[in-house]
């Protein structure tokens, strides 16, 4: 029920470079690396056209992972010692009833949630098949949630291990791809996408060309641009363990690291911002990376934007 973790970001003229290193680590401090297997993961967020949720600080989250999906609500972040946040974090496997039952029980019981007849306990999407993630975002809309904000991460994991074979956290390592439009460029929206009000989509890119592909991909090339940021995140139930951990990669990769107090819902807010504003193309480097000097900028616009959340919150009946 409870998260703790930390989050470093890349900040190098090629990061993917440094991720390679970290990714060839056997050990840190005294503990093993085992590598697991990489993952795709398609991550898609959600709220209510009031605003019900990012307005309290909780994050409504679908994510499609190797044909299994997962709806995880993440709530308020507490800051820890060592750049650790601990937050609230409820996952089970996705239908309408498991989203109605984590809003209701760990939100709010009045959330403007569209109940129709009784939502189905089970999913009967066929994550197998093409259209999955369309047809998963229309479920949400008949609920009353909206498409908010959609990134892809192609996700190293490292578990890492005392020498007894005890589990004690986990490393992850990733590189993420966020969607945006440029300033002023108009783009039609397919009729499944008409909840997600900004109207960028993953299955919009043709993303053959980056470092990974999605297991499908349904849409059609339109005037949709792409992004790249990376991230290593170290999670533990201990904070002492991350402090330590998150200490000793800055210590191995300073200045290329640093850390990094914004989700990657947060991140891809500020990048879209930047897009609409006409600031991101001077902040890019080649095949799309995030140059080092778009970062402070980044964190101005998330501080500014938590900011706001706050003071909104506060004005919650």
């Amino acid at each position: 029920m409870k998260e703790v973790e930390a989050a470093l970001v890349v900040l190098a003229e090629d990061p993917a470079a440094v991720t390679s290193k970290i990714a060839a680590l056997k050990t840190v401090l005294n503990y093993s690396l085992i590598p697991k297997p990489p993952m795709w993961l398609w991550n898609c967020y959600f709220d209510f056209s009031n605003s019900a949720l990012q307005s309290r600080q909780f994050a409504l989250r679908l994510r499609e992972a190797e044909g299994s999906c997962r709806v995880t609500l993440k709530g308020p972040p507490v800051a820890k010692q060592g750049g650790a946040i601990e937050r609230l974090e409820v996952e089970m496997p996705w239908s309408p009833g498991c989203v109605a039952q984590i809003l209701h029980e760990f939100v709010d019981a009045k959330l403007p949630l569209h109940q129709g007849a009784a939502l189905p306990e089970t999913c009967d999407i066929n994550l197998q098949a093409a259209g999955s993630q369309k047809a998963l975002i229309g479920a949400m809309g008949e609920m009353g949630l909206r498409v908010i904000h959609e990134h892809a991460t192609n996700r190293q994991i490292r578990q890492i291990q005392t020498e007894g074979g005890e589990i004690v956290a986990e490393l992850a390592i990733d590189a993420v791809v966020y969607p945006y439009r440029r300033k002023g460029v108009a783009g039609h929206q397919h009729a499944s996408d008409r909840n997600d009000p900004e109207g960028e989509r993953l299955n919009d890119l043709n993303i053959e060309h980056i470092t990974f592909r999605p297991p499908h991909s349904v849409g059609s090339v339109i005037h949709t641009e792409h992004v790249r940021h990376y991230e290593v995140e170290v999670e533990s139930k201990s904070d002492q363990i991350i402090a330590r951990i998150v200490a000793h990669l800055l210590t191995m990769y300073r200045p290329a690291l640093r850390i990094w107090d914004y989700s990657k819902l947060e991140t891809g807010r500020a990048i879209r911002q930047l897009a609409s504003e006409g600031r991101l193309d001077e902040l890019l480097l080649p095949d799309h990376h995030l140059s080092p000097k778009a970062y402070p900028l980044i964190g101005d616009l998330c501080s500014a934007d938590a900011a706001s959340r706050a003071i909104r919150s506060q004005m919650q009946p």
